[in-house]
């Protein structure tokens, strides 16, 4: 358990703590919610994004497989 001590009342207290159970002092700022959900939301975005680049490039590699079978096609066919 990693530990700090209170600014207001100098008081040991655990480092996952908001505030102190001592005194009250808020002992880490607690973050905007409009930030939270902004951060969460560039992660799901980068993350969509992410996931489109790898359907691309596997619709590529379908698309390049499928060009070589019809080029060998069209070689017996012409034969």
């Amino acid at each position: 358990m990693e530990v700090e001590f209170c600014p207001r009342c100098s008081t040991v207290v655990n480092r996952s703590y908001l505030y102190c159970p001592s005194c009250g002092a808020r002992i880490h700022e607690v973050p905007e919610f409009s930030q939270v959900l902004d951060e969460s939301l560039k992660g799901l975005k980068d993350r969509e994004i992410q996931r489109q680049i790898n359907r691309l490039n596997a619709l590529l590699c379908r698309l390049a497989a499928l060009e070589d079978a019809l080029d060998a096609w069209e070689l017996v066919r012409n034969r």
